[in-house]
């Protein structure tokens, strides 16, 4: 899509990497950008749930939320520790950090997106 395409070309002039870095970094990036999708479609299958429940919802049905959307953070944080483990061995470490840097700003975004979608439960 054109979302990754612009997050992969603005990564891209941010590192400026070499092509030794790059045949390094390119892989892991794509690996936790897949897991973060995994863990993404997890965190929009309980807010869609949400946003379709539009009445009071059950002590069992908000359980199961805050189950689900756990779940996808812990996911998203998993991947982002493995992720970071091989970028430090990867790259130097000040280009791993800056990385680190852009993909926390990026994730943030993506955060105020959520918690702006969903709606408060009744």
């Amino acid at each position: 899509t054109a979302a990754k395409t612009d997050k992969r070309a603005l990564v891209a002039s941010t590192l400026a990497l070499t092509d030794a870095e790059a045949k390094k970094f390119w892989p892991i990036y794509d690996d936790y950008q897949r897991a973060r999708e995994a863990a993404d479609r997890q965190k929009v299958r309980a807010i869609e749930s949400v946003i379709a429940t539009d009445k009071p919802v059950s002590d069992a049905f908000a359980r199961d939320l805050a189950k689900d959307l756990t779940g996808a953070d812990e996911a998203e944080v998993k991947a982002r520790r493995a992720m970071q483990n091989k970028l430090m061995r990867a790259l130097p470490a000040k280009k791993a950090f800056r990385y680190l840097q852009l993909e926390s700003k990026l994730r943030a975004i993506q955060a105020y997106d959520v918690a702006a979608a969903m709606p408060l439960i009744k």
